[in-house]
């Protein structure tokens, strides 16, 4: 949440979901949000979630969330 508060400052999220942690967290079923289709728009800076894995238990283990576009080094541009 204090990324989202952070960047909030400088720009907007579009679709950002609300989501809990997974069951066997350690503190489970935290409420939390996902930036699994979310955007940002800012005119100071671009920010790209990327989430690697989704809060559903498969085999005792987190499961994939899917396979992101090709991810690079982080950007970040000032103007």
């Amino acid at each position: 949440m204090a990324v989202v508060v952070a960047l909030s400052r400088f720009g907007t999220f579009t679709n950002l979901g609300v989501t809990s942690s997974a069951s066997n967290d350690v503190y489970p079923n935290t409420p939390t949000l996902s930036f699994h289709g979310a955007t940002y728009n800012s005119q100071y800076l671009s920010f790209t979630g990327v989430e690697t894995t989704s809060n559903k238990v498969v085999n005792r283990q987190l499961r994939p969330a899917g396979h992101p576009d090709a991810v690079g080094p982080a950007d970040l541009h000032y103007l």
